[in-house]
C-alpha cells in the first residue's frame, strides 16, 4: 500500500505521480501487486484531520503487509512523530514506512526513496518465493 497525502500524490497522471510510478516502474514492481491511497480523498482539499480515520479504517480493511506513507501527514496518522526511514509495526501483519513525499523532491530525496523503494520490493520478493 502506498499511501500520498492528496490523491495527487498517487495519479500517475500528475507530476509527482509520474515520479512515483516511474520509482516503482525501475524498482521492478508489479502495478498489479499495489494499493495506492491518500490521506485526503478529495482533490484539492487539504482537510486531514477530517479524513484521518477514513485512512485507519482502510488499511485495517487491506491489510497489506507493508503501507509507505509518502510525506510527515500520512505518516502522523501512524506514528506520532514521524521521522524518513522509520519502519513501524502498527497492526499484527503490517508495518508503516515513514519516507518523503514525491512533492517538491529534489535529486537527494529521489535518492533515498528509490533507495527505500528498492529494499522493500527485494524483501517483498523474499517473502513471496518463501
Amino acid at each position: 500500500m502506498i499511501i500520498g497525502e492528496t490523491p495527487e500524490d498517487v495519479l500517475f497522471d500528475s507530476p509527482q505521480g509520474h515520479q512515483l510510478a516511474q520509482c516503482l516502474k525501475d524498482c521492478g514492481y508489479d502495478f498489479q501487486d499495489l494499493y495506492l491511497t491518500s490521506l485526503v480523498k478529495c482533490v484539492g482539499s487539504k482537510e486531514y484531520a477530517r479524513c484521518v480515520h477514513h485512512l485507519v479504517a482502510e488499511v485495517m480493511v487491506v491489510r497489506p503487509v507493508i503501507a509507505i506513507c509518502l510525506g510527515y501527514n500520512p505518516s502522523l496518522a501512524f506514528v506520532d512523530a514521524p521521522e524518513v526511514g522509520q519502519f513501524v509495526p502498527i497492526l499484527p501483519s503490517t508495518t508503516v514506512l515513514t519516507t518523503y513525499s514525491f512533492v517538491d523532491a529534489n535529486d537527494q530525496t529521489l535518492a533515498v526513496l528509490h533507495q527505500q523503494f528498492s529494499y522493500i520490493q527485494s524483501q517483498l520478493q523474499v517473502v513471496k518465493s518463501a
